[in-house]
């Protein structure tokens, strides 16, 4: 498309609803759940407040093709205003465009308004087109320096957590989440170990069913079903790190394990914990366990629960 049938506008909140929707599908593309009514809140947050800039793209027929979002920074060496090239996105029909070089040279032309000493933006070194199109554009490769980050997970939410099934790779985290909480309160039993080294052996391999909770591709959770009989499943070695405790993972873990045991025909689950467990029981109990006749193969265990699935 020729650049003069490009336009550019800097966002206000009459651009707010296809705004949103642009920004849902700029989430999703890493891999976050699609919430449009969280990213229209979000944006309306930034523009009201005047904490970033936006710069949205339009064809000639007035349709919405993409967006930057700039962030202020400052740089103390240089004493100058910093932008954050922060978000760059163009709908997946209008790639190949022009859009994208349109909206950063409008960063650049912003970044010339406000005396700013530059831009800056960080990428994935898998997106192929971003690190084909910035030095392009005139950005440089910063080879020098090292990026470090820190993450504050408790601004995290139940959003950010996925539910994904085991894979061989997750048996280190699936033995380290476990063996933190039950060296913690108890001791580790020979059972544990065996289930703990060889979780494909001892959960999957009879019919049962691992799940673990993910945040940014680190395992924070771990749940595993194993199959008692035909229709009966122990409900076992679920556990969550203490940093991510408190914020629903457990419980989110639990619902996709029942429904998991559901899929698998399952009539009842039962489980073994310990009434030092306070959170956990409490837990169960809201999910529908119910305290029943104590046996089973654990010495720490004190209290047996079921759940009869109809």
């Amino acid at each position: 498309m020729k650049s003069n049938m490009i336009r550019i506008e800097q966002a206000t909140i009459i651009h707010l609803e296809s705004l949103a929707i642009l920004f849902d599908q700029y989430r999703v593309f890493y891999e976050k759940q699609s919430d449009v009514k969280a990213s229209k809140q979000f944006l309306r947050q930034r523009i009201e407040a005047n904490e970033s800039v936006i710069f949205v793209s339009f064809d000639e027929a007035n349709v919405m093709t993409g967006f930057t979002q700039l962030y202020p920074l400052f740089s103390s060496t240089r004493m100058k205003r910093l932008w954050l090239l922060n978000d760059l996105f163009v709908d997946v029909t209008f790639r190949g465009k022009g859009f994208s070089i349109a909206l950063i040279e409008r960063a650049k032309e912003h970044c010339r308004q406000t005396d700013g000493c530059g831009l800056i933006l960080e990428t994935a070194k898998s997106n192929t087109i971003g690190n084909k199109l910035y030095p392009k554009v005139g950005f440089q490769l910063d080879q020098d320096h090292h990026f470090y980050s820190w993450d504050n997970w408790h601004t995290m939410t139940l959003l950010d957590v996925k539910i994904v099934p085991y894979k061989p790779e997750h048996q280190p985290a699936f033995e380290f989440l476990n063996r933190a909480w039950i060296e913690k309160y108890f001791w580790i039993e020979p059972i544990d170990v065996e289930v703990l080294q060889h979780p494909e052996q001892k959960v999957l391999e009879g019919g049962g069913e691992i799940l673990l909770a993910v945040v940014e591709n680190q395992a924070v959770g771990v749940v595993a079903l194993k199959r008692i009989s035909e229709t009966i499943f122990e409900f076992t070695k679920m556990a969550v790190d203490e940093t991510f405790q408190g914020k629903g993972i457990g419980e989110k873990l639990a619902i996709a394990a029942i429904a998991k045991a559901r899929e698998k025909n399952a009539t009842k689950i039962i489980l073994y914990s310990n009434t030092k467990l306070v959170a956990a029981i409490n837990l169960y109990r809201r999910l529908g366990f119910v305290e029943v006749a104590l046996d089973g193969p654990y010495k720490r265990s004190d209290i047996k629960m079921e759940l009869t699935l109809s």
